[in-house]
């Protein structure tokens, strides 16, 4: 399975899933955006985010709003932190096969 579509899977796995499950997620896509860092800085980041995230309020992410199309904004981001330092043409053909998985 290549990672883009497991990090898809990953990510459709969030919806109403489990808790534990949730978490496993996320911290595997986590995981694959660290492994951009070097190898030699890699576990300070992670340990640097572990603590970001237990930093967190519950409280306030439960209760906050978000506007429906907000995902998309974060979605592109997400692309772009994905394929950021990438030869332009790997990432062309990334964006055209990403488009047509989206089915356009």
């Amino acid at each position: 399975m290549k990672q883009i579509d497991r990090i898809i899977l990953l990510a459709s796995t969030l919806e109403l899933g489990h808790p534990d499950n949730a978490g496993k997620s996320i911290a595997d896509i986590i995981l694959f955006l660290i492994s951009r860092i070097p190898e030699g800085k890699r576990y300070s980041a992670k340990y640097k985010m572990i603590q970001k995230i237990r930093t967190l309020m519950p409280n306030e992410i439960a209760g906050k709003k978000m506007p429906d199309y907000s995902s998309i904004g974060q979605s592109i981001s997400f692309i772009k932190n994905v394929l950021a330092g990438h030869d332009s043409g790997y990432v062309m053909a990334v964006l055209d096969s990403i488009v047509r998985n989206l089915g356009a």
